[in-house]
């Protein structure tokens, strides 16, 4: 066996209710911390009571609310949270809500210990000094953003202007991270879609990916075989507590196996998709994956044993239909042409998308003209 680094300093409180724990957290991982900068998004976490609930439970503290996060954040909008940070003298930042909060408050946090701008760490630079202390909860079971390094932020000037694009580094992972599958219970069938999506996407690309390793395809194989049971059950009834629990459970573990093998190109053809027909993330990882599989399975269809096996299928074949028919029966587009894209719009994704075969995570190089003809599939 050949060997490997897996790395994970966030430390993980999961389970039903866990929110509860809050203030034992602080105390115990956050000591000394008491002016806080909570930001969540813009109405749904005050419309269920949960702001009021979690403003009880740091009653000790001092907060500051910030609720203007919305879905792909803007470096606008983490500029005007660093802002706030500042103006309140606040020491330690909690985010709760989905994805795009927690990518929002991790970006705010590595800015606001650092000289650099958004766009020279999107561009790769590394930061210099550790973030703000950053206490992850979310509220969807798909990004996984709690546990990982990665924000991803739509700059709003400069080279990536209007692109969405990630910024990572290992000094990003939260220092703790509450999952709670309770607070998912109120998440609406199509957000419980796409990001349960989102979670299964990370698990069969972590399990591909050629930084892969055994214990994140250990994970990501068993992410698969709880999410594909589980997220119809969610979907169908979101009050279902086993579905749930199972959920959180799934992305959990795959956010533990692409968080150090990381994902492939599905993910990477997903942000033209998101920024020019609003598909959400996670539905728009799930449309070209089948197609992406197709061309690993016609190569070297020994790669997706593992999958195949995960999902209860013969082969292959029967895994990718498997794939496409969970998505449809959740209400997604399953082609480029139900989500009202044109023949002339592939050569547009895959020239915003495409990224040279050295820094591809793909398990076989995907030359251009190849990617090209993948998008094509998908049409």
């Amino acid at each position: 066996m050949s060997t490997f680094t897996y790395y994970l300093p966030t430390k993980i409180f999961f389970g039903w209710g866990s929110l509860a724990s809050l203030p034992e957290v602080m105390t115990n991982e956050f000591p000394g911390k008491k002016r806080i900068l909570l930001v969540t998004g813009r109405s749904s976490l005050r419309k269920e009571g949960k702001t009021d609930q979690i403003l009880r439970l740091l009653k000790e503290h001092t907060v500051m609310l910030f609720e203007k996060v919305e879905a792909n954040p803007t470096s606008q909008m983490v500029h005007e949270g660093m802002e706030q940070f500042r103006t309140h003298h606040c020491d330690m930042i909690i985010a709760v809500g989905g994805g795009s909060v927690l990518d929002a408050g991790k970006a705010m946090s590595i800015l606001l210990t650092n000289e650099g701008t958004l766009e020279s760490y999107q561009a790769g630079a590394a930061p210099v000094h550790p973030p703000v202390d950053f206490l992850a909860i979310p509220t969807t079971s798909g990004t996984s953003s709690e546990i990982t390094t990665w924000s991803v932020i739509t700059n709003a000037q400069g080279i990536y202007r209007d692109v969405k694009k990630s910024i990572g580094d290992p000094k990003m992972y939260p220092k703790a991270t509450i999952i709670d599958p309770e607070l998912t219970v109120s998440l609406p069938p199509y957000q419980t879609a796409c990001t349960g999506l989102d979670a299964l996407c990370h698990a069969i690309e972590g399990s591909l990916s050629k930084k892969r390793n055994p214990l994140s395809t250990t994970y990501a194989l068993d992410a698969i075989r709880i999410i594909v049971p589980a997220l119809p059950r969610a979907f169908r009834n979101g009050a279902d507590r086993e579905a749930r629990e199972q959920m959180s459970l799934g992305a959990l573990l795959a956010g533990l196996a692409f968080g150090n093998s990381r994902t492939m190109s599905p993910h990477k053809a997903s942000y033209p998709l998101t920024t020019q027909f609003n598909l959400p993330h996670g539905a728009a990882c799930a449309l070209t994956l089948p197609s992406f599989l197709e061309d690993i399975g016609e190569r070297s269809p020994e790669l997706l044993a593992g999958i195949t096996e995960a999902m209860g299928c013969r082969d292959y074949r029967e895994m990718i239909q498997a794939l496409r028919s969970l998505t449809k029966d959740l209400g997604l587009p399953t082609t480029l042409r139900e989500l009202g894209a044109e023949k002339e719009d592939i050569a547009f994704i895959a020239r915003k998308s495409y990224v040279p075969v050295d820094k591809q995570e793909d398990p076989l190089p995907i030359e251009e003209d190849r990617y090209l003809a993948i998008l094509q599939r998908a049409f």
